[in-house]
């Protein structure tokens, strides 16, 4: 779908990161952007700092794991800036611990964030989008949606969720006039694994961080663009990471070799 003035997007987790960088490249597409996130005065900052009035960006407090405030949010950015056509469910969280020695309480919340959340947010838009024959959804995955991660067992459930939700809804929105674009970033350069800590710690003990395995990661601007070119194109899928291609399709292989023999 072509991207203009006549466009209203939310963003969640639009503070920082991937977010933002959503959001800046959607705005230079001339888009009205709505910055969703869980710390308000994050995302006022970031809107602040793009330098984009309240005629054309909004920021609003969201927890995505709050079905009632996904409908707030959603009236209060329709009130402001016009019938929302893109939703981009981005926030996310994670940690790394062993499944053996991991918090329960940690790891159930971790999969209410990563893939209740992007539930929420597309069954609180797609009525509207729907009625109008009109819209556009991106659920952000990751490359841990396909493959598994050593110590982080959550995410990759979390991140697995929405690969399939997605691959349903695909199916679902066949012929309605919405789009849906599934992505899947590899290391992308943010503090990610340093606000996870800081929200995971308000509910349950947070194991030592270690190094940071994003530092080396590709710039969240560039994940941003990719994206708005993908609601563009309609594309189903973005890997960030395309070299990440032909190990996955190794890895499935290798998983599905085995199947039948000895039968």
């Amino acid at each position: 779908m072509k991207i203009g003035s006549a466009d209203v997007a939310l963003v969640t987790g639009a503070g920082g990161g991937i977010g933002s960088a959503i959001c800046k490249a959607l705005l230079d597409r001339g888009a009205k952007v709505v910055f969703a996130d869980i710390g308000l005065a994050r995302a006022e900052s970031v809107r602040q700092q793009l330098g984009v009035g309240d005629d054309r960006a909004v920021a609003i407090a969201l927890d995505v794991t709050d079905g009632e405030a996904w409908g707030r949010a959603v009236e209060t950015a329709e009130a402001a800036l016009g019938p929302m056509s893109i939703l981009v469910n981005n926030a996310g969280v994670g940690h790394r611990c062993p499944l053996a020695e991991d918090d329960p309480q940690r790891w159930r919340w971790v999969l209410e964030v990563d893939a209740f959340g992007p539930f929420l947010g597309c069954r609180s838009v797609l009525p509207g989008m729907l009625a109008r024959r009109r819209g556009h959804i991106v659920n952000i995955a990751s490359i841990a949606g396909f493959s598994g991660v050593l110590g982080m067992s959550a995410y990759c459930a979390g991140k697995h969720a929405v690969v399939g939700m997605t691959e349903s809804m695909r199916i679902e929105l066949a012929e309605t006039g919405i789009g849906l674009t599934l992505v899947a970033p590899g290391s992308v350069a943010t503090h990610f694994f340093a606000n996870s800590a800081s929200a995971i710690s308000a509910r349950a003990r947070e194991p030592e961080l270690g190094p940071d395995p994003l530092a080396d990661g590709i710039t969240p601007d560039r994940v941003g663009r990719r994206i708005a070119e993908a609601i563009i194109g309609n594309e189903p899928l973005v890997l960030t990471h395309p070299e990440w291609k032909t190990a996955l399709a190794t890895a499935y292989a290798d998983r599905f070799a085995s199947v039948g023999v000895g039968a």
